[in-house]
């Protein structure tokens, strides 16, 4: 049965290590994403000078989405910090009981 666990959290430790590397996709991405959008917002604004508050708009989307990125990398990694305690928890908990 603890082989069973053992490889329970194995995955996890894995999860958790391509989870890290999905953020840094994320962040080139990002920048992309960001990268294009600034260079619509520059001709745009130029064609329509009346449209020059597109820019503060675009900065503060901008702001917004690496906030966002970094909380829901906050939060999975705690859920599975969280997921990982209890597996070892339980491991133990089987671990006394087989003993008994």
């Amino acid at each position: 049965m603890n082989g069973n666990f053992s490889e329970n959290r194995e995955e996890l430790r894995s999860l958790r290590r391509g989870w890290s590397g999905f953020s840094c996709r994320r962040v080139v991405l990002w920048l992309i994403r960001w990268t294009i959008g600034f260079a619509f917002i520059g001709l745009f604004a130029a064609l329509f000078p009346g449209m020059s508050w597109l820019w503060w708009v675009g900065i503060g989307f901008a702001m917004l989405t690496p906030v966002t990125a970094m909380a829901s990398q906050w939060l999975v990694s705690r859920k599975l910090r969280q997921v990982e305690s209890a597996l070892a928890e339980l491991q133990e908990a089987m671990g006394e009981l087989e003993q008994d």
